[in-house]
């Protein structure tokens, strides 16, 4: 896939600091996905698809989203979405390759029985054919009897899922028939949610309960909403904002207290952990959104602006996601403004060994030819004890440096103030 991002020149491109920006963002994305971090590649590819309308970046975003089970639907609507805006381009092919790879992990096939047969299938006004093969997440099924009769279910795979559905046209409450009463329409997405519900089928329930209150405005059908949501793993975040809904429609309901609390207890399991360590360890990060309540590191999910600065260096702006119950560490290097000197040579252990050496030397040769000195061999004399004390004076030299080196303190680990 690294290949795609070379071919984003032939497709045209916004100022060249914008450009430049979303390729150092596609490439982090880039390696995140490498690293197994799917999410943090989708935050990545979105902000370089932010800076520069391209292709290349939705086709990344859509690969990180098919990663984690939780963002298949918005997988699918991002290759969707993505073959638009290509229309042709040279990224088809590949494209393509990733989109039948990613629908093998988050594909999921619908079986469809009609009671009685031989009604027609509509998905959001299209009509299909069983079995459906479609991305994991909710879809409206409606089914068309030739009398006219028609029922609506909410349907919602999971991945991989081979899920079997059954429509009837009378006696089953889990789908909902045409009618221009509210109440009565609010009533039947009520009792379907119930039963959806009752069969392990929490996704379609939710579906089905915010349908009821589309219907009608009932702030009861958010607090049952976000009961549903709080026992469903991964779906935390829905749960809080339909309590907040509750709790902000139903001032005087009974369960008011009761959701306040329930939310209260719910936001401390659904906080994820973020961790920066970032180079200079004087770099400073400012979060844009709401205050953290749980601490700077542990926030609610999300995905959140972050802005690194260090003085000398540039400023580095990112999207980075925190995910319910999970731990995520990111290592960072702030770019210096100016150019860095390269530091200066470290002096080798041998160096002092052979300066010894060759002193040694000397002074061995001048002591060995003291005793039979003349007249003639006093230069050779004087230049062996030359060379023999300037080996050991240099020697003693670079280990004294050496020593210095050694002793001189080291810069702490990298750390990053949070604010």
């Amino acid at each position: 896939m690294t290949a795609l991002l070379a071919l984003i020149v032939l497709l045209g491109g916004p100022p060249a600091d914008d450009a430049a920006q979303a390729r150092a963002h596609a490439a982090r994305g880039e390696a995140a996905l490498a690293a197994g971090d799917a999410a943090m590649a989708a935050a990545a590819f979105a902000q370089a698809q932010a800076l520069d309308p391209r292709p290349a970046w939705l086709l990344g975003r859509a690969r990180a989203l098919a990663g984690r089970p939780e963002t298949c639907a918005a997988a699918g609507e991002a290759f969707t979405a993505f073959f638009s805006a290509c229309n042709g381009c040279v990224l088809h092919a590949a494209a393509v390759d990733a989109r039948r790879a990613a629908m093998k992990a988050c594909g999921a096939t619908v079986t469809v029985i009609t009671e009685p047969p031989g009604a027609a299938l509509t998905v959001d006004g299209a009509e299909v054919l069983p079995p459906l093969r479609r991305w994991a997440g909710p879809f409206r099924l409606t089914a068309t009897w030739p009398d006219g009769g028609a029922r609506t279910l909410s349907v919602c795979p999971a991945p991989g899922e081979l899920l079997p559905v059954q429509v009837v046209l009378d006696g089953d409450a889990r789908s909902v028939g045409p009618t221009d009463d509210a109440i009565a329409r609010a009533a039947a997405h009520a009792d379907a949610a119930d039963l959806l519900a009752a069969s392990g089928r929490a996704c379609a329930a939710a579906m089905e309960l915010s349908l009821a209150h589309e219907a009608q405005p009932e702030p009861r059908f958010l607090f049952r909403l976000a009961r549903i949501w709080s026992d469903t793993p991964g779906r935390c975040v829905d749960a809080l904002r339909a309590y907040d809904r509750f709790v902000e429609q139903c001032a005087y309901c009974s369960e008011r207290e009761t959701a306040r609390q329930a939310r209260g207890r719910l936001s401390y399991r659904c906080v994820g952990t973020l961790d920066l360590i970032v180079t200079p360890p004087t770099a400073e990060a400012r979060f844009e959104g709401p205050a953290p309540p749980h601490g700077d590191h542990r926030r609610l999910p999300g995905r959140y602006g972050v802005e690194l600065s260090a003085p000398d260096h540039r400023t580095l702006n990112l999207n980075v996601p925190i995910t319910a119950g999970e731990r995520r560490t990111l290592r960072l290097d702030l770019e210096p403004l100016f150019p860095v000197e390269p530091p200066a040579p470290a002096l080798h252990p041998a160096w002092k060994w052979v300066a010894w050496s060759i002193g040694a030397a000397g002074l061995a040769i001048g002591a060995a030819a003291l005793p039979d000195a003349d007249a003639d061999s006093v230069p050779l004399l004087t230049a062996a004890w030359a060379v023999g004390t300037a080996g050991a004076v240099a020697g003693t030299a670079l280990w004294q440096v050496e020593e210095a080196e050694a002793a001189k303190p080291r810069p702490p680990p990298p750390t990053v103030t949070l604010h």
